[in-house]
């Protein structure tokens, strides 16, 4: 038992670790990036499926499981003329943009963070 319970918490600091690390790498890019407006070019959609009883389920997210989504936005730097494509990685859930909507995103040297997609 003492040692199911303290392996528990050794995942959850780690879990935590993982969560401010992340957390971390967008506060950096936050703060020492620009701000700048980019235009949604693509969201792709992935669903993962499961089957009940031999039978396909289709298109039904309560049933079926979890979507995904990513997000790639374009943003045309003035100064050189070069396009910069920027992903949003995988996120859950349904996305709250599609293709031609607008985002803020931050641009650094250090990566860049694409909001609210």
């Amino acid at each position: 038992m003492p040692d199911t319970l303290l392996l528990l918490i050794m995942v959850g600091i780690l879990g935590v670790c993982l969560l401010l690390a992340n957390y971390g790498k967008r506060y950096r890019i936050r703060r020492t990036g620009r701000r700048v407006l980019v235009r949604v070019v693509q969201v792709n959609y992935y669903q993962a499926t499961k089957q009940v009883q031999d039978i396909p389920l289709y298109n039904i997210p309560t049933a079926v499981g979890r979507w995904r989504y990513e997000v790639i936005a374009e943003w045309n730097d003035q100064a050189s003329g070069n396009a910069l494509r920027i992903s949003s990685g995988l996120k859950n859930g349904l996305p709250r943009c599609q293709r031609g909507d607008y985002l803020c995103a931050y641009i650094s040297p250090k990566g860049s963070y694409l909001e609210s997609a």
